[in-house]
């Protein structure tokens, strides 16, 4: 199994701004959700889940420990 994308995806409110983020897989209907915390900083968490795709697609998301250290 392999990471095939990472998507962000950027909500504003009136209160604070929400980024999420969806780690697609090769496996049909295989993803996962988190979250990227900056509420003030919404163009920073994009800019930061864009360059960890570039260093994690292609990798084994059950590889966690790996993925998270690079």
């Amino acid at each position: 199994m392999k990471i095939t994308d990472i998507k962000a995806y950027s909500i504003e409110s009136p209160v604070t701004d929400w980024t999420y983020v969806k780690i697609e897989t090769d496996e049909l209907g295989l993803h996962g959700w988190g979250e990227a915390p900056l509420p003030t900083k919404r163009s920073d968490a994009l800019g930061a889940v864009g360059d960890l795709k570039k260093l994690l697609v292609g990798r084994n998301p059950l590889e966690i420990r790996k993925n998270w250290e690079i």
